[in-house]
């Protein structure tokens, strides 16, 4: 089989484009930034396209001859009106082109952003999409619009597609995020921390995402629907316990209540996902404690990688 990757060189999408390309898969990457796949030149059955999904020609070419395709390239604009045209117009391009050249299988790597402020805990797939309540409404915005796109071409043209959801993702190199830093910043700094009493979520690991990804793709029991991943839970107040113990620090932390937080907004709420259905329809089922150590282990990564900066 031959996939191609949009978004190959982003955090999610260069881990399944190595996780093909471990798996003897040939893969072509569509992403702007192609300079950070650079130490995967040279990877056999790997073909790299330095494109745009806002441009159709480049589309269609790199759609020619593939069997499946996985969608990650994102481009997170503050601008409504450059997010919709970067993102939901190039959703629109790839969904266009994908119909043209019989595409098997369409899977696209959205965020739990969608759901807004959660309605009710664990959220499952059935939870309303509620962007207006997101802590980033236009991402959740653009986000729910092309999963609507994605349902439509599906009923409209039998496009076989896919939509997983995730909150936080993770890899065995990196855990991104600007609050991740500053919170390990602060520990390297000795300073007070405060952290919020409850709140938390269900991380997800990358190899349980391409695990589930490739146990999706051309399975007829995933066409048409759309999966939560998580591999464990964990609450921010713990995770902060975590880098502290890690950075070997002094601070000390300050437990708020929820409804007295005032800190990072990506600190706010219970994102209790349920990955329920992806267990039941796909069979994927993540070791939370393997899961945990990998976890634990990268954000050790983090925290050196902030001291040695």
């Amino acid at each position: 089989m031959k996939f191609l990757v949009t978004g190959g060189a982003g955090f999610v999408g260069r881990h399944l484009v190595e996780s093909l390309l471990n798996r003897g898969q040939a893969v072509r990457t569509l992403d702007r930034a192609t300079s950070e796949l650079v130490e995967l030149k040279g990877r056999p059955g790997l073909e790299i396209v330095s494109g745009d999904v806002q441009d159709r020609e480049i589309v269609n070419a790199a759609l020619e001859n593939v069997d499946a395709v996985y969608h990650s390239a994102w481009s997170f604009s503050p601008a409504p009106a450059d997010a919709f045209k970067i993102d939901v117009g190039g959703y629109i391009n790839l969904l266009d082109a994908s119909v043209a050249n019989r595409i098997r299988h369409f899977i696209f790597l959205s965020s739990s952003v969608v759901y807004g402020e959660p309605a009710y805990r664990p959220l499952d797939e059935l939870h309303p999409h509620r962007p207006e309540k997101s802590r980033d409404p236009l991402h959740a915005l653009t986000k729910s619009t092309v999963h609507k796109l994605t349902s439509l071409y599906y009923a409209r043209h039998g496009l076989p597609s896919t939509v997983f959801i995730f909150w936080w993702g993770y890899g065995d190199r990196r855990i991104p995020g600007k609050t991740l830093r500053d919170l390990i910043d602060s520990a390297l700094k000795g300073e007070t921390i405060k952290a919020p009493e409850r709140a938390g979520g269900s991380v997800a690991y990358l190899v349980d995402i391409a695990a589930a990804v490739e146990a999706a793709t051309l399975n007829e029991k995933a066409y048409g629907q759309e999966f939560n991943l998580a591999s464990f839970y964990i609450r921010w107040r713990d995770l902060i316990e975590l880098i502290v113990r890690l950075a070997d620090s002094p601070s000390r932390i300050e437990i708020v209540p929820d409804e007295r937080w005032d800190g990072p907004g990506f600190l706010t709420g219970i994102w209790d996902i349920s990955a329920k259905k992806a267990e039941e329809l796909l069979g994927c089922r993540p070791d939370p404690e393997k899961s945990r150590q990998a976890f634990e282990r990268t954000l050790g990564l983090a925290v050196e990688a902030r001291r040695n900066r």
